[in-house]
């Protein structure tokens, strides 16, 4: 479909897009880990769907090393709030 937003696949986890993120940075686990201040253990975890809701400042660390937002990693490239403009349009359209 042309001009359809780019949408996270149904099948994809942040565990996944942490993992291709930190493969296309080219580091690895335990370079992410010690960069975001995070164990090696929890990167794994968090790669393999073992933690589910990680804490939002474990997410915040590992955006910032991977050079991404937070909102990229839970919901994919053009994911409902990756955009703050549109963010901001589509808020007033519903107030509207």
């Amino acid at each position: 479909m042309q001009g359809a937003s780019k949408r996270a696949q149904p099948s994809e986890t942040i565990g996944s897009r942490i993992r291709g993120l930190r493969l296309a940075a080219g580091i690895s686990g335990a370079q992410l880990a010690k960069r975001s201040g995070r164990s090696e253990a929890l990167i794994h975890q968090l790669e393999q769907g073992r933690t589910l809701r990680p804490r939002v400042d474990t997410l915040a660390a590992i955006a910032s090393v991977l050079g991404v937002t937070i909102d990229s990693l839970v919901h994919g490239p053009g994911g409902p709030t990756t955009n703050p403009e549109q963010r901001v349009q589509e808020g007033v359209k519903r107030s509207a």
